[in-house]
């Protein structure tokens, strides 16, 4: 544990160190964020924060491997994650600098999740309450590319105001740590926890207001990171995956990024076109407030952390209930107080 320890700290200097060198080649560059009709902030800000967060965990990771090695059986496993990661980051960074467009991402990113599946990373099985267990058989690959690619895109959508992204993912770690802590997965408590220090050395420099921003070098990895965690850290001695845990513990950016599928297929835009309709937006758009959004959703990301691990303390039923409850007094909350209501015009990009 003490050399856990010593990562996590390693990582998180390390991250806390780069951040702002990341942030001046990212400015020499020309690898900015600039103002347009769907961002919030001003001015042209740096996007490579995301190579700082990477460098933190890689570092973090080496050095605690140094230190006492890893199972040799989770050796494909932590090569394929390395390959992965790797492989976002560097699609990210072309394309906050170069700005790639849709479908080169998404192929890509296709591609890089179905390697995944090479290195031992599939969804063979998954587990639901009361449902019990459900063999995906032909369907193991296209189900595991499926939540790869979803996931970082999801984490990606998110990614719309200073520290919410880094705040979400944050919290899903938790919640991933501590069900590899229930299940003395060690492998998964290292992971979360070089990711953790990582995450907090970067987030002094992007909350608001941000001095840099993930950018898609940063949001991409992490989804692809964290889509692949969540699935080892609730994986059962079965092999099959408890998947309503990942499912809650990332219910907020799942949920934001189908939305915005369905209200662009329903409208007759393309669903990979940005717009300014997110949940993030309409919540700056009614308060009128950037911290204050981003504290509502961090905290309706905390109830979901909260629901998922209950699945870890209580029986199903009870969890299952709970769950319900929560979600028919959100959506009176969100009625009532009409959260999502806006008055802005949808704009779309071109």
């Amino acid at each position: 544990m003490v050399n856990i320890i010593l990562s996590v700290v390693f990582a998180f200097l390390i991250a806390l160190l780069s951040t702002p060198i990341m942030r001046e080649i990212a400015l020499l560059l020309s690898a900015t964020a600039t103002k347009n009709h769907r961002t919030v902030h001003n001015g042209a800000i740096p996007k490579l924060g995301g190579v700082a967060v990477y460098l933190g965990c890689l570092g973090g990771a080496l050095l605690l491997f140094s230190l006492q090695g890893f199972p040799v059986e989770s050796g494909r496993m932590l090569t394929g994650l390395l390959i992965g990661t790797t492989l976002m980051l560097l699609l990210g960074i072309t394309d906050d600098v170069h700005e790639l467009n849709c479908y080169e991402k998404f192929a890509i990113q296709v591609f890089g999740a179905t390697l995944m599946t090479l290195f031992g990373i599939e969804i063979r099985a998954i587990t639901l309450p009361i449902l019990g267990t459900l063999h995906l058989g032909v369907f193991t690959i296209p189900f595991t590319v499926l939540w790869i690619v979803g996931v970082a895109n999801a984490i990606n959508l998110i990614d719309g105001l200073d520290g919410l992204a880094v705040g979400i993912v944050l919290l899903a770690t938790i919640t991933t740590l501590v069900g590899g802590g229930l299940g003395n997965n060690m492998l998964i408590i290292a992971l979360c926890g070089v990711l953790l220090g990582s995450l907090l050395g970067f987030f002094p420099h992007n909350h608001h207001k941000a001095t840099i921003f993930l950018g898609d070098s940063g949001s991409l990895m992490l989804g692809f990171l964290l889509a692949i965690l969540t699935l080892q850290g609730a994986r059962l001695p079965d092999g099959a995956i408890a998947f309503h845990i990942p499912i809650l513990a990332l219910a907020l950016p799942l949920t934001d990024t189908t939305m915005a599928i369905i209200r662009r297929l329903k409208k007759h835009v393309h669903p990979f076109k940005a717009d300014k309709l997110h949940i993030h937006h309409r919540l700056l758009n009614r308060y009128n407030n950037h911290r204050q959004a981003v504290y509502v959703l961090w905290a309706f990301a905390c109830i979901c952390q909260a629901l998922a691990l209950s699945f870890y303390f209580l029986n199903d039923i009870v969890s299952v209930s709970l769950l319900i409850i929560s979600i028919v007094t959100l959506f009176v909350l969100v009625r009532r107080f009409e959260i999502l209501k806006v008055t802005m015009c949808e704009h779309y990009s071109s």
